[in-house]
Order: C-alpha cells, then sequence, then structure tokens
C-alpha cells in the first residue's frame, strides 16, 4: 500500500543517485522531498525540522568506511534526521541489500538517538537500491520497484494505521475546500477567488457571529469549515480493508498507557505558559491563587475559597488538615454561552466553581459515596481522572465542576487566576447539557409515604 499523501523524505550523499531517487519514488506514488547529504547537514537546509514526516528513505552509507565504520554511519543518518524530522513516528527505510547492516545501524541510531537529541525512528526497512537506480534505462522494473516498497512499508505495522488516519483527514478537508470553493466558482467564473474569499468570510461571521469572527477571523472559519470536513470523514473508508485486519489482531490486548493520561489528551487540552487564551476564554480552566482571591474576591463565593471547597465538593460532617486543603487546586471553568455571539446579544462571561483533587482510592471516597453512587450534591460534574501538571510535576488529578456556584461578569478581566486547562469540545458540550438540564430541574411538592 504505497500511501499517496504522507510526507516522506530521501536522503542520500550522492546528487546524480538523489535525482534518480527522487523520480523513481514520485513514478511510484509518492511526494518526496530530496535532500542532499553535505559534510554533516543536508542541502537544501530546512529553516526548521518538518512535523509529519512518517517515511524517510536514506543510504546506508553516508561517509566512507562501509559498515567498518558502522559508528560513524549512524551519527550521519542522526545528522540528517535532526535537520528534517520533528516529530514521530517515522520509519527508515534503507537502501541496502543486505538487512542484517540495516537492523545493525537502526539500532545504533536508536541507541543513539536520545544523547544526540534526535527523534528515534519506530521501524526500519530494505530496498535495492539498484533497483531505483536504473529505472530511467529500465521502466519495466517499476512493478518490482513497488512491490519492495509495499513489503518495506508493510513491514513498520501500526505507523501505517496513523499514516491511514493522517491522509484521510487531510483529504478531508480538501475535498470540503474544493466543494465550496465550487460553489462560488459557478455564482462568478471569471472571478473565483474573489467569490471564494467572500463566501469564507461569510461561512465565518455566520458560524460565530460578526464580533467574535472579527476577534479571531481564522478560528471562525475553522468553526464554519468543520461541519463539512467531520461528515467527509465519517464516509472515507476506502481501500481500509487489510488495515482493518491489522488494528483487529490487537483488540482485547492490553494497553500500557494509563487511562489518566490518556484522559488528559482526549477530555482536555494542557496550555502552555505562552498561551494567548484568556480566563474568560470559553472552555479554559483556570487555577486560582486563593491568598489573593480571599483578599481580594472574597464577595465572589461569598465565603474563601478553603470553606466553599469544602460545602460544595466534600460529603458532609468531615474535617480535613491543613495539608490536604493546601493539596487541593480552586480553579474557575469559563462557560459563556456559545450562543451570545451569533445571535447578537450583550456578551456575558460565567464562571462555575472547580477543583483539582489529587486522585487516590482513599481520597475519593471523601467526595463520592460509593453505597449510595453519588457525589456531594447533584449538581457536580466530574470531568475525570487527569494526568497533568498544575505546577508541581506530572500528577493525577480528578476535576470536579459545579453547577452550584458560579458568577457573571460582563467583562474579560477576571484577576487572580491563571489558565491551566482547556477543555475539549465534547467535554465542554458535556458540561453545558449537565449545567443546563441542572439549573432548569423541575420541583414539585410530594408526600412521600415511604
Amino acid at each position: 500500500m504505497i500511501p499517496q499523501f504522507v510526507r516522506v523524505a530521501a536522503i542520500d550523499n550522492e546528487q546524480s543517485h538523489l535525482d534518480k531517487i527522487y523520480s523513481a519514488l514520485v513514478s511510484s506514488g509518492f511526494w518526496v522531498m530530496p535532500f542532499l547529504y553535505d559534510f554533516g547537514t543536508v542541502k537544501p537546509t530546512p529553516p526548521n525540522p518538518y512535523n509529519g514526516i512518517r517515511i524517510v528513505f536514506t543510504d546506508i552509507h553516508l561517509v566512507d568506511g562501509g559498515m567498518n565504520n558502522m559508528a560513524q554511519q549512524a551519527l550521519a543518518i542522526i545528522a540528517c534526521l535532526k535537520k528534517v524530522v520533528c516529530d514521530g513516528p517515522y520509519v527508515l527505510i534503507f537502501w541496502t541489500k543486505f538487512p542484517d547492516d540495516a537492523k545493525v545501524v537502526f539500532e545504533d541510531i536508536v541507541a543513539r538517538a536520545k544523547d544526540n537529541e534526535c527523534v528515534a525512528p519506530v521501524a526500519y526497512g530494505c530496498m535495492d537500491k539498484g533497483l531505483v537506480l536504473g529505472l530511467e534505462e529500465y521502466p519495466d522494473r517499476l512493478p518490482e520497484i513497488l512491490t519492495q516498497l509495499n513489503e518495506a512499508i508493510e513491514s513498520c505495522g501500526a505507523l501505517l494505521l496513523s499514516i491511514s488516519w493522517e491522509e484521510r483527514v487531510s483529504q478531508a478537508a480538501i475535498r470540503s475546500t474544493y466543494r465550496l470553493f465550487d460553489l462560488a466558482h459557478q455564482q462568478s467564473p471569471s472571478d473565483p477567488l474573489t467569490n471564494w474569499h467572500q463566501l469564507l468570510a461569510y461561512l465565518s461571521t455566520e458560524a460565530v457571529g460578526e464580533a467574535q469572527a472579527a476577534i479571531a477571523p481564522v478560528a471562525a472559519m475553522d468553526v464554519a469549515l468543520l461541519p463539512i470536513l467531520e461528515d467527509r470523514l465519517h464516509i472515507s473508508f476506502e481501500n481500509v480493508e487489510s488495515l482493518n485486519e491489522l488494528l483487529g489482531q490487537q483488540f482485547g490486548k492490553s494497553n500500557l498507557v494509563s487511562k489518566s493520561a490518556l484522559n488528559a489528551h482526549y477530555l482536555v487540552s494542557t496550555l502552555s505558559s505562552s498561551s494567548k487564551n484568556s480566563p474568560s476564554t470559553r472552555g479554559v480552566v483556570s487555577v486560582i491563587d486563593r491568598g489573593a482571591w480571599d483578599a481580594h474576591q472574597l464577595e465572589l463565593w461569598g465565603q474563601t475559597c478553603n470553606d466553599v471547597l469544602v460545602k460544595e465538593f466534600f460529603l458532609p460532617a468531615q474535617k480535613f488538615d491543613k495539608k490536604f486543603m493546601d493539596s487541593l487546586s480552586p480553579c474557575v471553568v469559563t462557560l459563556t454561552p456559545e450562543c451570545d455571539d451569533v445571535q447578537g446579544k450583550v456578551g456575558s462571561y460565567r464562571y462555575l466553581l472547580g477543583v483539582l483533587i489529587p486522585y487516590s482510592d482513599s481520597v475519593r471516597s471523601f467526595y463520592y459515596s460509593k453505597s449510595k453512587r453519588q457525589y456531594s450534591n447533584l449538581s457536580i460534574f466530574d470531568v475525570g481522572v487527569l494526568s497533568i501538571d498544575v505546577g508541581d510535576g506530572v500528577k493525577d488529578y480528578c476535576l470536579l465542576i459545579s453547577s452550584n456556584r458560579f458568577f457573571a461578569k460582563p467583562t474579560t478581566d477576571l484577576l487572580h487566576a491563571v489558565p491551566k486547562l482547556r477543555l475539549r469540545r465534547a467535554t465542554l458540550e458535556e458540561l453545558s447539557h449537565h449545567y443546563a438540564t441542572h439549573a432548569r430541574r423541575p420541583g414539585v411538592m410530594r408526600f412521600s409515604l415511604y
């Protein structure tokens, strides 16, 4: 299976060979970036390594000495990879007839990668370089080249699943773009680019409202195009029969990644210190500086942070020492109504009380009753256990959010709170539903006989 839209790099130390390699790989269906190895670097030299490269073709001998100088061969390849590859996973395919040599060099590259600040490859394959170099003279060799390429790529195993996913997402976006562009082109064949520009601007403002689109135009465009992309992705299952079998081989087997680490990837995203997200951004979780908050904004909760946390999140009749209370991270979660921008309403910024609690089974019993199968009150929304760093290293935290305790402000200013996390869209929608359902829950006076 030749991935048609995957990023591929080809490295060689002879320009004539590199030209023929480039031609052969393009003829085989690859999009290739060729690089010439030259005294410890590559030409042309990228300004920064590329992300998304999944396959790197390289000569196994970039420097003199052959396999008698194995360490230097590995270091030469590592020097190239550092210039070209930004992240993983990716696979190396060596131009060699000797798989044993390739195995030795690959293992040496992996062993040295960390010390040389290089992203290590995850697998390797082998190709006969002579076949590729002779393709122009013997074009009938192409089927044999394709066979060897398929064998080398299929040896990568699970990497094929990632490549397929990335290809299908890319193609879904490309098809979405083409379909909308075609609509614009039909309306104005003489000036399709201007019409296309106007259509994107119109869709952006319709998606989030003019006010919000003016603040973040490209983000608004993303919101407008995402539904089409998702729909096209859901139907992009052509040519995946072999991958279905490959993926199915691992069904039912254990997974080494912790559930809390997966939650931290699926349910939230961690914000860096350089992030432009403010505490008022929809879905942002901001950790409160409780000392400054209590001193200057006590009226927002009507109690100190510690008092409101105990009353709102923990089961009654419990007492906690200072050490435990200091381990908690009170926070606010922004739940600005999404419809405000689209409907042209006066914007309001609503903040829900939350808390990050260091997770353990014993601590969980403080806020969740196993016998009653419930939290301290019905308003509590449990995001999940997250493996995150909120200032003192990566630990497991349970993020609880209350629908009882919240406040609203007409401005974006919020003091004494530092953005740490952002709820992903599905998590935010689930929280919105929980909050809205809790806020409008009906109640009647009922006289119980049991």
